[in-house]
């Protein structure tokens, strides 16, 4: 069977989601909370929704993704001493 717009509910203004990835590599100057940058790849994933009203303004957005994900990667290297850099 064959949709339609009318099938579908194309009134009003449209939801926008959209999937991200966010990335950089650790090759910081100093530790990051006692643990040395390894060089790596250091990323996180998420997703993004937002509303717009009738004259096409954004009034909504929301961002959802595991907050752990990108501190894990910070914290992949070797355990140093903090007293070497003070």
């Amino acid at each position: 069977m064959a949709s339609s717009d009318d099938d579908v509910g194309t009134t009003g203004p449209p939801v926008i989601v959209y999937k991200f990835r966010h990335w950089g590599y650790m090759e910081m100057e100093g530790p990051f909370k006692g643990h040395a940058p390894t060089g790596g790849l250091v990323e996180f994933f998420g997703m993004a929704i937002l509303e717009e009203d009738e004259e096409k303004k954004i009034v909504m957005v929301g961002f959802f993704y595991d907050r752990g994900e990108m501190p894990g990667g910070l914290l992949k290297g070797t355990k140093i001493d903090s007293s070497a850099f003070c």
